[in-house]
């Protein structure tokens, strides 16, 4: 029986988190009646389970299987590979040449004398950078041909898929292949683009791609997928389920040393130090990867799909992903996001001012798992995450600390005493000033803090909040302010703390917890078993304890 081999190329690729479906396509010369079709360039990681070969339905098709073809001269990559080699040892001889060319012009200086001697030496030089030159030109000739040779040769050893044909009359037939390959995958990374307040946030999408299908993918349509890939063959079956008596299990016997009659347990850090193995949603483990050395490649905007769990998004224009784990950038999509900016400012903390971007709307879980890289009217301004807000009624964006809004914060203290009641009074006066030096008016939010007592001998009371609102249990002041551009705005708080003269107070921003009495252990004197210190009788023996 005749045989055909033929190689195909990826010319579309849907790439999901972990794994991807390629389509493959070639032309085949049959002749006509059966004949036998070698189909190489097959990806690597191969799911045999998910090949479906096309072809026009009046080419019939049987005996398809996987195997790996041997070379047997008939093949055009066999041809392929014999010119290579040969012109590789010709480059080989040509170097050696070139070389040997080149010791002998620097040898031949110190052999010479006279006047010959100095002319000699004239030309050295410029022989010298030709021969180099040249040389470099046949060695960069020859790696780019071994390379070519052993790309060749990787697709040979690589398994093929053989399969027996029957074509009506001798022609030209194409071939198509959709198949999938566990190696690949991709993932998202988000940029904050902050412009002017008045608009919207934009929210820009790339995706982190990586193949190591065997080949690069050249001027390939290349899909990304929310989803996974769809796995067929196996259909799931019904299993009984059985219920039983469930009791509860024994205790395991207690070990005693010898020496101390005290129980010992083994470790079991071992267990707990054992490297995690991250799963997809298909429960197939997969190997953890990086981005060393990522390659950005920009991209006009995708054509999105959105079914009810998964998103597609289609790229623009054919693109190229090289082979490796390094992987490329490719831009995939910009979304607004409705978002409501304000200034927030706790100057007890920090003297400093922080534009913050509150959502309308709960982002992707995406977005809410990763850090955001953001940029500030063009400029980056670092790395941020999507954090609840304060009433965790929602979620918002710290974009960055804004120098042209200047905050300041003053704090007095004095203290009396009364004479009568014999307590000791400190009262706070703390002053703030914002000053708006941006060219637009702003929303400002300013807490001050004010201490919460836990103790009846310590009495905190708030004299003065200067318009704050006022939360008692965390004692948060709270200011609300629109400042116009080219203004200050001023606040004011005081409070003062009272207690008794002897009594000390800590001034922590934690809450004091009484901790729990630690529970007491023992032993029963008849059986040696352990039992808690309130227990009236050895759970084991019965012995009153």
């Amino acid at each position: 029986m005749k045989a055909t081999t033929i190689a195909i190329t990826i010319t579309e690729a849907e790439v999901y988190r972990h794994g991807c479906t390629v389509t493959c396509r070639g032309e085949a010369l049959l002749a006509e009646g059966t004949s036998r079709l070698i189909v190489e360039g097959l990806p690597e990681g191969l799911d045999e389970s998910s090949i479906s070969l096309r072809m026009p339905p009046v080419v019939t098709q049987g005996q398809v299987r996987m195997t790996v073809t041997e070379g047997g001269g008939d093949s055009p990559q066999d041809d392929e590979l014999k010119e290579l080699d040969t012109t590789i040892d010709e480059l080989d001889r040509k170097i050696e040449n070139k070389q040997l060319e080149l010791s002998a012009w620097k040898e031949l200086a110190s052999k010479m004398g006279g006047s010959a001697a100095i002319e000699y030496l004239d030309r050295l030089p410029d022989m010298l950078d030709k021969l180099t030159g040249e040389l470099a030109v046949l060695r960069a000739e020859r790696r780019d041909l071994v390379l070519r040779r052993d790309e060749l040769r990787g697709r040979q050893e690589r398994p093929h898929l053989e399969v027996e044909v029957t074509a009506p009359s001798e022609a030209t037939y194409p071939v198509e292949l959709v198949c999938r390959s566990a190696l690949a995958g991709w993932r998202p990374s988000y940029d904050v683009l902050v412009g002017a307040l008045t608009e919207p946030l934009r929210l820009r999408l790339k995706g982190q791609v990586w193949q190591q299908t065997g080949n690069d993918w050249r001027d390939v349509t290349l899909r990304l997928s929310t989803g996974t890939a769809t796995v067929s063959g196996d259909l799931p079956r019904f299993v009984t389920r059985y219920l039983r008596k469930w009791e509860a299990p024994k205790p395991a016997p207690k070990v005693y040393s010898a020496r101390k009659s005290m129980p010992f347990s083994a470790p079991i850090a071992a267990a707990a130090a054992a490297p995690a193995i991250a799963a997809d949603a298909d429960n197939t483990f997969v190997e953890d990867w990086s981005f060393d050395d990522v390659v950005e490649r920009s991209a006009p905007q995708a054509d999105v799909s959105e079914q009810a769990t998964v998103t597609t998004y289609e790229l623009v224009g054919a693109q190229t992903l090289a082979q490796g784990r390094g992987g490329q950038t490719f831009e995939v999509a910009t979304n607004q996001l409705a978002a409501k900016y304000y200034y927030y400012s706790y100057p007890r903390r920090e003297e400093a001012a922080y534009l913050v971007a509150r959502l309308e709307s709960e982002p992707t879980p995406d977005v809410l798992e990763q850090p955001l890289a953001v940029y500030l009217e063009g400029s980056y301004a670092g790395t941020i995450r999507v954090g609840r807000t304060a009433d965790e009624e929602g979620y918002e964006l710290p974009l960055g600390r804004d120098d042209r809004v200047r905050v300041r914060r003053t704090e007095e203290v004095r203290s009396s005493k009364r004479l009568l009641s014999g307590k000791v009074t400190r009262e706070y006066q703390c002053a703030i000033t914002v000053e708006n030096r941006k060219q637009t008016t702003l929303d400002l939010v300013v807490l001050e803090q004010v201490p919460v007592s836990t103790d009846k001998e310590i009495e905190v009371e708030l004299h003065e909040g200067h318009g704050a609102g006022y939360d008692a249990g965390r004692g948060e002041l709270r200011w609300e302010r629109t400042v116009d551009a080219g203004k200050r705005l001023s606040l004011a708080a005081s409070y003062a703390v009272s207690h008794a003269k002897g009594v000390s107070v800590d001034g922590s921003e934690r809450p004091s917890v009484a901790s729990p009495r630690a529970e007491r252990s023992s032993f029963c004197p008849k059986c040696g078993s352990f039992v808690s210190s309130e227990a009236t009788f050895c759970f084991v023996c019965g012995n009153k304890l």
